[in-house]
């Protein structure tokens, strides 16, 4: 599993999220699977102290916001 923020730009407006998936590629699958019809994109560089993790399976994306 990894761990790293995407940014999701929409009509509202901008916003970064951080999320935990099985590879980059799909954390921004998913993450564009749950904002529909917002673009997303992968925030480099990844802090690499924190991406990877062995949590479990389960990708989830986070509750709260990151500080861009």
């Amino acid at each position: 599993m990894v761990c790293l923020s995407v940014e999701v730009s929409g009509e509202s407006g901008a916003f970064t999220v951080p999320v935990r998936a099985t590879s980059i590629r799909r954390a921004a699958e998913f993450v564009a699977s749950s904002f529909p019809g917002s673009e997303v994109r992968v925030i480099f560089p990844i802090d690499g102290d924190g991406f990877f993790t062995d949590d479990g399976d389960i990708e989830e994306l986070g509750t709260a916001p990151l500080a861009g």
